[in-house]
């Protein structure tokens, strides 16, 4: 299964801890038929500050890759994850035919690990069912700080985003929403630099500012389909994200490719769902790739910073090679002001983690289709 990965990523080793679970909820509108295969998420997220002049969050096993100049205390593994016991799992290596209810654990698990090296977005339920926010951690720090201090100080900054996050955009849909040719996108970072300029101590004062707003629409957002995509600068086109789930479904909706867009290209891996009855050799084949890993996804493990078959030298977006940590208890730590929308002249092509919570972990999970197929 590693060999799935040598074959593109060029440097250093991943730690993995896995588990299996039995009972896992059937959930979404499939009901008893639809299953969670598995979950995944880094074992540790670790702000670094971007050669953009932006903190964000990255995985641990990317941060492992940086060589950094001094680095945080990192945790045993890099890659938390967990299996559903009760899963129809076919082997390859058992030498038998899939069955038509069964789902292929490599596809499963290459899918998995995937996300525990950086493929999910911070945009998440973190505050509500019905609101979209980056991570509020800063936020909830400063309160509990606030609190045993007996202080009111206010932190300039409320949330922080991930570090696939930097590239990723709004995107303009036409009503019927099957095109998407809109040559402004607004990158993602604008929103967060829009909430983090909200005054305010408390949660109540928060979500009740009218500059709020925007996360409640970002809601909507994200159950509008074709609304959210990743800017791959190589191709100079956009990775359409799954933004069809309503309502929105933490660990599937944002964090996976289109479902529609990819089920028959090079870059299905990173769906929210696998077919019954199709091994991962059968989704290459009918994807036309050459291996799971499509170019697409090569580019998003490049742009996050992975020294890749292709870029073996890959140089990390980040501001310098010393390790900066954000010091949650400086005042007038600063972001530079927002960029103008970007242009894209391309045609826009068609086309789950431990936060800073200590206690909290976030899967990316993958389920099984309600289907035999969706050939």
């Amino acid at each position: 299964m590693l060999s799935h990965f040598s074959r593109y990523l060029s440097k250093g080793r991943t730690g993995i801890y896995t588990g299996w679970r039995d009972h896992f909820q059937a959930v979404g509108d499939c009901g008893k038929d639809s299953l969670i295969l598995g979950g995944s998420s880094p074992a540790r997220s670790i702000p670094l500050l971007n050669n953009d002049g932006v903190f964000r969050l990255h995985p641990q096993a990317l941060v492992r890759q940086f060589n950094l100049d001094g680095h945080p205390n990192y945790a045993p593994f890099d890659i938390l994850s967990i299996f559903n016991a009760d899963a129809p799992f076919w082997f390859k290596e058992d030498g038998v035919v899939i069955g038509l209810d069964q789902s292929d654990f490599l596809f499963v698990i290459l899918h998995e690990f995937i996300h525990g090296l950086g493929f999910y977005s911070e945009w998440k339920q973190h505050l509500s069912k019905d609101i979209i926010t980056p991570d509020p951690t800063p936020f909830f720090l400063q309160q509990h700080i606030n609190q045993y201090s007996h202080t009111n100080t206010m932190f300039p900054r409320h949330f922080i985003d991930g570090a696939m996050d930097r590239f990723l955009y709004l995107l303009d849909v036409k009503e019927d929403g099957s095109t998407y040719d809109s040559d402004d996108i607004l990158p993602i970072g604008e929103i967060t630099q829009h909430l983090n300029k909200i005054r305010a101590h408390t949660l109540t004062e928060l979500v009740e500012s009218s500059e709020f707003e925007v996360a409640v629409q970002m809601g909507k957002v994200a159950t509008t389909r074709g609304t959210m995509g990743l800017h791959i600068e190589q191709y100079n086109h956009l990775v359409i994200l799954e933004t069809s789930m309503k309502p929105f479904h933490p660990g599937s909706s944002v964090s996976h490719v289109a479902y529609i867009q990819y089920t028959h290209s090079p870059d299905f891996l990173m769906r929210f769902m696998q077919e019954r009855g199709m091994t991962l050799d059968d989704a290459i084949e009918r994807g036309g790739g050459t291996g799971p890993i499509g170019p697409l996804l090569l580019c998003v493990f490049e742009q996050l910073g992975y020294s890749t078959i292709n870029q073996p030298n890959n140089v990390p977006p980040l501001f310098g090679t010393k390790y900066e940590f954000i010091n949650r208890n400086v005042k007038g730590l600063t972001v530079p002001s927002s960029k103008s929308r970007k242009k894209d002249n391309g045609r826009i092509e068609s086309k789950s983690s431990i936060q800073m919570h200590p206690t909290t972990i976030s899967l990316y999970f993958l389920f099984i289709s309600c289907a035999v197929s969706f050939v």
